[in-house]
């Protein structure tokens, strides 16, 4: 496989993981505006952690006491009814038996969206024919087998 053609399928599969991160974002956006979606689980030492998605915001929680000590965690996944409002911007609230993280979801999501829409406006872009495949520069009447502005051998 030549080397462009190993960039132009490496920008391929980065453009659509991007989509479908964008399409899991705002789907997990839209469905924990009325749902908490969560994992936890609880480690030897009794820490607990979850990862919880609620109100259109992540939510990383680690704890070092549980509030009710005889309380058992089952660790999976797990669904309930959202609560709070919502946020629009990241916040730590830290506490003396541990913290808790939260993040917009639109904070990944532009993160994630527009490094893919740049590289959909570059795989649109369009080669003629006759026209060098990296840089556009028109070949027609190029009998050296080189682009004379960026000198990349010609692939016919």
């Amino acid at each position: 496989m030549k080397t462009e053609d190993r960039k132009l399928r490496i920008r391929r599969i980065l453009k659509w993981t991007g989509v479908v991160l964008c399409f899991a974002i705002l789907s997990t956006s839209i469905v924990s505006m009325n749902w908490q979606i969560y994992y936890q689980w609880e480690n030897e030492r009794r820490v607990f952690r979850a990862f919880a998605a609620q109100k259109a915001s992540l939510y990383i929680i680690r704890q070092t006491q549980l509030p009710a000590s005889n309380r058992i965690v089952l660790p999976g996944w797990g669904t309930s009814t959202a609560i709070g409002d919502v946020l629009f911007y990241p916040n730590l609230l830290r506490g003396s038996i541990g913290y808790v993280v939260s993040i917009p979801l639109w904070i990944p999501f532009f993160l994630v969206a527009l490094p893919t829409v740049w590289l959909i406006i570059k795989d649109r872009r369009r080669i003629l024919p006759e026209h060098c495949r990296r840089c556009g520069y028109n070949l027609k009447g190029n009998t050296s087998g080189r682009c004379s502005e960026c000198g990349v051998p010609i692939i016919d």
